[in-house]
């Protein structure tokens, strides 16, 4: 089930090293990421709410729904909801990523979090990571944020501006698209496992 707290006001380190870069930009993260409840949706586990949408129909690829998988980590380590022997964002970015890219693409993901969440001025919705009914369900905040990086990379910057204009109650998003492009250019292809691919059409 979705677990119903508020985020955690105060600071936790990241599980492992991965370190200072990361530390110096979670501040605002924490503030605002918000585990959905149960109640948005009658508390099913698996069915998505009327704002909402199952990810497997969502049509995003491998990299974006990776990427999702490390918020979500993210999400849930800074606020203070991730149990205590669940998995962290720097193991899962590890394995879902490789070891030689995992660390690099933590970061990236970690600073498209940071500037999502000092251009939005409401919490953020995301699914529990930790409940594999809930993991399944894509919440309105997470696929606005999802289809900005998709659009950018696939060079549809117009498009990717309006998804992050309606994510940030039309406030600046200039540092948000500038992010999701500096994350589509350490996009790895793991089906190749070629580092810097980008998908076509």
């Amino acid at each position: 089930m979705r677990d119903p707290k508020g985020a955690a006001r105060t600071a936790r380190p990241m599980p492992r090293g991965g370190s200072l870069l990361l530390r110096g930009i979670l501040a605002e993260i924490i503030a605002m990421a918000t585990p959905n409840p149960g109640s948005a949706r009658g508390a099913t586990c698996g069915t998505p709410g009327p704002t909402e949408t199952l990810l497997d129909a969502a049509g995003f690829d491998g990299f974006e729904r990776h990427t999702l998988d490390v918020m979500r980590l993210i999400f849930a380590d800074q606020s203070g909801t991730r149990p205590r022997h669940g998995a962290g964002p720097a193991d899962v970015a590890d394995r879902l990523f490789g070891a030689d890219h995992g660390p690099v693409l933590l970061v990236a993901i970690t600073a498209l979090v940071q500037t999502m969440a000092i251009a939005r001025s409401e919490p953020f919705r995301y699914s529990n990571p930790y409940c594999a009914g809930c993991a399944r369900v894509l919440t309105r905040h997470e696929a606005l944020l999802l289809r900005v990086l998709h659009l950018v990379r696939r060079g549809r910057t117009g498009a990717a501006t309006i998804e992050a204009l309606m994510l940030c109650d039309s406030r600046p998003v200039a540092a948000l698209l500038e992010a999701a492009d500096d994350l589509a250019a350490l996009a790895i292809c793991n089906e190749r496992g070629l580092a810097g691919a980008r998908p076509a059409g």
